[in-house]
Order: structure tokens, then sequence, then C-alpha cells
């Protein structure tokens, strides 16, 4: 069934119940008729509408005969009228009919070891963790600088030391995007190796909420619960009654633990302390002061005043795990003085923490400073790459994000809340867009108001625009933090750090991202050669999806266990599509897709197939796929071949899988692929080989390598290949002798399999149900309550202003049945809230 094609059906069924008039409801036919050109379309399309017309209970009736007309027979002159005749009104509900929940998902470890493996600082903290947990009660502080895999060194330990041993865990964090994070490091570490005595049992990770599942959810059998600090404040009975007295042990994780000082945090904390027989409490950061002395007394007395294990950022930068970080102060030339204050913005100024909003909407109001950050990475923005820019609040994230623009700069922002001051929609999903394009390197820039310095994995980021001051040294830490991801951390090896700095006139004391670094002196004066990744033995639009997987010091076993050949292409597919862009003009997009040997075969298949998946459809008079049949011949050329492939990477694009469906269309053939025929010489395996059968020794070796890099005359393939960084070329050399040294720890491992909890449609709210049941459901309610209201009467061309709502809210343990839920406006819902009517 064409999904497309019934979603309209299902809009035009909505649309015809709601409509009061006969005429109305044909002249929306006729709409859709016309967009669906049906009377060009062949039988068997117009019965696939006919059959989608009868699901959703709308007839076409002879005004004349009163009978049933055939859409198949349908003819342009004919008159007709169109009605909505729900047939399921009065039929039940199968509440006990299940549903998956995404929320509650339950991990079978995969047999073998995980391919990550902790660097030498990351087991050091796991030793140290064991000693310290080695009793109940204690609670304790992992310290690791932004960019040092706080996550990875705490979920990996926890898997083997809590989960493995059957006690329970409860991880609390502060934003969504950090308990989906947490979430996924769960699920990609579940081994054998971490679990091994549960290697035969299903882990189950369960999701507490506002955007997952709500408290009342919470059950004791949880191994893993992933919550946010605000529900389980809000809901503190489930979590006392559901879990921690029905467990005798429970191990409790506070990401950034620098907020534990917070009123809700200790709440929690004393919660769990008071109802829980054994516990123990972790508390991960990388910034353990807060500024406020009275703050940093709370840290102390929830905390072990010394931490459990601290990694010193100066050992981490020597090492290449974090990166070398550079400081570029640039001076606005822009002056504040007393005058340019009120005696009110004066002390809102001296005894506010973060900056007022008066303050900010004064700097926010110097136009040329706007301009000046602008340009200054226009002037440096082949060294500084890809760059967050830390913005004074949402006003001036918009504007800065449409000044770049301007200026031809790839960028996007995301803001939190779902409005911005100037009325511009924001919403989850498109701030998660946004960090999406900026972490595949769609963007080179992406502006943000504090909703990037904690958590979020930003790794290909090179420097950070520091464009609003501040007093918090946990703040500046954390601004700054988002570039220093090194080379071993699959980051950068230098990270940018640009503070534009006022003149205040010594009004306040901001803080000054230096001297965070201050005893490091000898490190920031190192000079150290620009490592970012360039190829250019190809045209650069078909080396970009390349560049990620021949970067061997990014710290991706599941690349490094790809054979040198595997990360070379075979060649690509290059080819032209007309694009119309008005009624008079086209234009020409330019298609390059590049082909490896994992996917081959792939491309392969569906070469040999396209032919007869075509004559599957029926065409129109003018031979083409139309719009529905176009978008379900690409959901099934991507399911059944390019879709769990053994080897994924690099990722094969909807947008490359489209193209080629179109050329076909076009030209009744594929387009012609382009072997790349000097792919062999960049074979570094065979190299390696040579080195390993020559038994060259230690001095012999670095002749041979030396040579075979500079060439003749100073000239190499290996230099155009590695764009003249040799030390790309040695880690590439390194990886390979490993690989053939040690086959067995390149090996393709298993991956831990995931299930999705079963649950009853009672117990789920309304929005996750199947789209069948929530009409059936939607319009009893309207049924039910005009029966029980004959005086408010809700008409079929009102319901749309409605919502459906529980009586007892979900949160409150009330079900998703008829007798629970009743019709409210919008503005009834929300003065409702959470309260029980």
């Amino acid at each position: 069934m064409n999904k497309l094609l019934a979603k309209q059906i299902i809009k035009l069924a909505d649309t015809i119940a709601e409509s009061k008039t006969l005429q109305k409801r044909a002249k929306k036919f006729d709409t859709y008729l016309k967009k669906w050109d049906i009377y060009r379309l062949t039988s068997s399309k117009r019965k696939e509408i006919y059959d989608l017309f009868k699901e959703n209970n709308l007839e076409i009736i002879d005004p004349v005969t009163k009978q049933n007309i055939n859409i198949e027979e349908l003819d342009r002159d004919k008159k007709i009228i169109i009605r909505y005749n729900p047939k399921n009104s009065d039929k039940k509900i199968n509440y006990e009919k299940f549903a998956e929940n995404e929320n509650l998902i339950f991990v079978k470890p995969a047999s073998g070891s995980s391919p990550k493996k902790p660097y030498i600082f990351q087991a050091e903290a796991h030793k140290a963790l064991s000693k310290f947990y080695s009793e109940n009660n204690k609670k304790g502080l992992l310290i690791l600088p932004t960019g040092a895999g706080k996550t990875f060194t705490a979920v990996s330990w926890l898997l083997r030391n809590v989960v493995d041993k059957n006690k329970k865990i409860i991880w609390i964090a502060h934003r969504h995007e950090l308990l989906e994070q947490v979430k996924d490091e769960f699920k990609k570490l579940s081994f054998e190796n971490y679990l091994p005595n549960r290697k035969d049992d299903k882990i189950s990770i369960h999701l507490i909420s506002g955007s997952h599942d709500k408290a009342r959810k919470i059950n004791k059998n949880d191994d893993i619960l992933i919550a946010s600090v605000q529900s389980l404040n809000r809901n503190i009975e489930y979590l006392t009654n559901n879990y921690l007295k029905k467990n005798d042990d429970i191990f409790f994780v506070i990401d950034e633990a620098h907020h534990a000082t917070a009123r809700t945090y200790r709440n929690l904390i004393d919660t769990i302390t008071k109802h829980s027989k054994n516990y123990n409490i972790l508390g991960l950061t990388a910034t353990p002061y807060r500024t406020a002395e009275k703050e940093k007394s709370y840290l102390s007395k929830i905390f072990d005043k010394t931490p459990i294990y601290s990694k010193d950022l100066k050992d981490l930068i020597i090492d290449n795990t974090l990166s070398e970080p550079i400081f570029v102060p640039v001076k606005t030339n822009i002056n504040f003085t007393k005058k340019d204050f009120s005696d009110k913005e004066l002390n809102l100024l001296r005894n506010n923490f973060d900056l007022p909003e008066e303050i900010k909407k004064k700097i926010i109001e110097q136009k040329d400073r706007n301009r000046l950050i602008v340009n200054h990475y226009l002037k440096n923005k082949d060294k500084y790459k890809q760059t967050l820019i830390f913005a004074l609040n949402q006003t001036h994230a918009i504007q800065l994000n449409e000044l770049f623009k301007q200026n031809g700069i790839k960028t996007d922002y995301v803001i939190s809340g779902t409005k911005s001051f100037i009325g511009v929609s924001v919403d989850k999903k498109n701030n998660q867009q946004a960090i999406n394009d900026f972490r595949e390197n769609k963007l080179e820039a992406l502006v943000n108001v504090n909703i990037l310095t904690e958590g979020t994995d930003l790794p290909n980021t090179q420097t950070v625009f520091l464009t609003r001051p501040t007093k918090s040294k946990t703040l500046m830490t954390q601004m700054v933090g988002r570039a220093l991801r090194g080379p071993k951390a699959g980051g950068t090896d230098k990270a940018y750090i640009v503070s534009f700095i006022d003149n205040w006139s010594d009004l306040v004391a901001w803080q000054n991202p230096y001297e965070l670094f201050v005893d490091e002196n000898d490190i920031l004066d190192k000079k150290a050669s620009n490592n970012k990744y360039k190829v250019s033995f190809i045209s650069i639009e078909l080396i970009n999806q390349f560049a990620k997987l021949a970067d061997s010091t990014i710290d991706t076993d599941e690349l490094e266990s790809y054979s040198a050949s595997m990360r070379i292409p075979l060649g690509w597919y290059s080819f032209e599509l007309e694009k119309r862009i008005s009624s008079d003009d086209i234009d020409y997009k330019s298609c390059k897709i590049l082909v490896y040997e994992q996917h081959k075969q792939a491309y392969d298949d569906f070469a040999n197939d396209i032919e007869r998946l075509f004559n599957k459809y029926d065409y129109n008079k003018n031979g083409i796929l139309d719009e529905f049949e176009r978008q379900d011949l690409f959901e099934k050329v991507k399911e059944t071949y390019f879709e769990n492939l053994d080897f994924p990477e690099p990722k094969i694009q909807d947008n490359d899988i489209l193209d080629l469906i179109e050329y076909y269309e076009i030209h009744r053939k594929m387009p012609v692929f382009f072997t790349f025929e000097e792919r062999e010489k960049y074979d570094i395996s065979r190299l390696v080989k040579h080195i390993i059968v020559a038994e060259l020794n230690n001095n012999e070796e670095k002749d041979f390598i030396k040579k075979q890099w500079n060439g003749v005359n100073g000239k190499s393939i290996w230099k155009e290949f590695y764009n003249n960084n040799m030390k790309y070329f040695l880690n590439d050399i390194d990886l390979e002798k490993r690989k053939i040294n040690y086959p067995e720890e390149f090996e393709n491992p298993n991956l831990p399999t995931i299930e999705y909890a079963k649950e009853k449609l009672e117990d789920l709210e309304l929005h996750k149900w199947p789209i069948e049941d929530y009409k059936m459901i939607r319009e009893q309610v309207f049924e039910k309550w005009n029966k029980e209201h004959p005086d408010k009467k809700i008409t079929k061309s009102d319901r749309w202003k409605y919502q459906i709502d529980h009586i007892i809210p979900f949160s409150k343990g009330g079900k998703t049945i008829l007798s629970n839920l009743q019709p409210l406006t919008v503005a009834e819902n929300i003065k409702k809230g959470d309260t029980i009517e």
C-alpha cells in the first residue's frame, strides 16, 4: 500500500467529515481528483484509491439512484455526492492490542568484546572506581575534562560492576539529549566482556522524561533507569514505591554533577539514601566547582572531598587526547562605562551571576560588533573550519545566523524554548536537525545559546567563538571544552578559542578563557602542524564522503576493522539530472555517487533488477511514475538492496538512490560507472606486507618509509593522497601492521540485539496508538460526549478545535480508555494541566 497516497486520503476523509455542506465536500473532492490526475490513471491505480476510500469510510453517491459509484467508473462529467459514512463508531476498541514502546528496550548482549577500548587513563579510572565502591553507601566524583569520555568511562564500568551483578542503576541528567546519549552508550557497549554473568539475559533500559515514558511506568525490573531530574522530582512517589522499595541495591549516577547542589538534585539524593537498603552515588563532571561559596560547601557535603579519579588537562593535551588550545583575543573597540547604564542596571551587573537580559540587549544593539564577529570569521575561515558560536540570547543567535548566511557561510542556529524573542518557532526537531547537519559537516558554523555547553558530542568542532562575556568559570570551561576533542578522541589537533573582548572600564571582571590553562604555558607554546585531513586524488565532490573514513586517527574501531581497500572507492556514478526551476527555466543537478567494494554488490543487484522493478508499475500517458509510485519504488529499493548491509559505512544517502531512480526513469538505463583506475597505487596494506615479509629492522623500515614518502624529486603518490601530511601516512601504516599482526582484534563483532517493549493500548498515550485505532476512539469520545451533554454538543465541523484528554491524567495512573477520555479545547487543556477533573 502506498503510504503517501494513504495519508492524503485519510486527510481527505477528515476534511469531508468536518465539511458542513455538500458543495464544500464536492469542491474538496474535486481538488484531490485533479491532484491525482485521476482520469489519466490506469484501472489498477483507480482500484487502489477506491479500496482506500472504503477503508476510510468515504462513499461516492449517485444523486439520482442514491447508489454507490465505483471510483473506477467515475466519469469526468458525472454529478456525484461525496459522503463520509463511518461504520465503526460502535466497534469496540481492542485495548489488549499491543504496540511497541521505544522508550523501554531490551538489549541482548553481543558475543565477544566491545570494539571500543578504553584509553590508559580510562582504565585507570575503572580501577579507582572499583576500589572506591568496594563497599556500599559511598558518594564520589569522577572528574574528566570535556571531551575525555566521561560517559564511556562510567557506562563501561557500570555494566561490568553493577548491571552484571544484577544491581539497579538510576542515571539522571537535566537535558533530554543527554538521556538519549547515555541510552545509546549503554546499547553500544552491551557486550559479553562487560556482562559475562548476564550474557544470556536481556538488559532493560528505560527512559523517563517529558519526552519519553512517564514516571508512572517506572518498573522494579528496569535494570537501567535513565531519567530527567525534573520528571523524577515531580513524581517522587513512583520512584519510591515502584523502584526504591522493591530493589535492595541502587547505584545512582548524577550526570553533570556540578548541578547537584540544586534543590531538585538534593531532594532526589535524600529520597534515595532514605529508602534504599544499599546505595552508591557517582557524580560525573568536567567542572566540579561552582563559584558561589554556599554551593561549594553543598557540593563537598554531597560527595567525598577527594575525587575518586581526576585527569589533568595538561596530560591529555600532550598525548593528543585533547586538542592544543590556541587563544585568539579580538578587541571589539566597544566601550562600556557607568554612563551607559542606569543605577538599577549597574546593580544587576554587579550582583547577578549571569549576564542580565537588560545588559545583553545593550550589547546586541552594537551593530558594528556583530559585523566584526562575521568579518573575523570570513578572514580566518580556512584556519577556523567548523566553528561553534556562543551567542548572548535567542535574538542575538538569530541575528548572527542571518549575518553569516548573508555572507555566504553555511550556518544554522539552535536555541532552547518553543519560540524566540522575535517570534521564530523552534522545536526539538529543528535543534536536532541543525546539530546533525553540523556533525555531518553540512554546516560551517553553528550558533547557539548555552544549549551546546554540556554533553552534546561534536568532535569535528575546530573553533569556538565566545561572543558573550560571563563571570562563570563553569560556563566558560564548558564553552571552551566544546572544541577540545583531540585527534585520539576523534577530533582536531588544534582548538581555536576566539574571544570578542569589549572594554568594560573595570565595571566587572569577566572570565578569561586563557586563565583556565594558565598552568599549561609550556603546552600552549607548542608548535603543532595542522592535521586536518584532505585528499585530492579525485575531485572534491567524490571525496566528501570518504574523508572521515580515511582519517585513521579517529578512534572508531568499526572503521578500523575495514580493510585498506575498503576505505578507497572502486569508482563512481557520474551523471546530470534536468531540474525545472520555473515554467521557463531549467537547471542541471550534477550527481556523483561514490561506490565502495563493500557496497558494489548491492548496486549491481539493483542495476540488474531495476527494469523488472519499474515494470511492476502502471505509467501514465507520459511514461513516467507519479509521485506515489516513485516514493513506493524508492522505499522498496532502499529496503531490498541498501539496508542491513554488513558494512554500512560510508552511509548510502537517500538522495543518491532517488537520483539513480530518476535517471533510469528518464533514460531507461543506468548511468555510466567510472572506475578509479589508480586505486591500486594507494594500497597501504601492500606496502606494509613488504615491510613484514622483508623483515626490515627499525632503521631499514624508517629508510624504506621515507623513500616511499619522498618519491622521485620530492614527489610521490603518498604525498598526493595524504595531502603532504606524513603523520596520517604513518598512522595508516601502524594501523595496517596491527591488523596483520593481531587480526582477532579487528574482526567485525556481533552487535547487541535490541527489542522494544510491547505494551497494551490502554497503557500508552493516545498519540502513540496506531492511526486507525486513534481515529476510532476519537470518534467514540465525541459520540459519548454528545450523549452525556446534549446541551453542549460538538458538531463534526467543530471537532478540529478539540484535543482528546485524560480525565484522570496519564501521569497519575489514568488509563487510555473511553471512560477516562474527554474532549477539551487547547486552552482548556492547558488550563487543566496535570490535575484531575
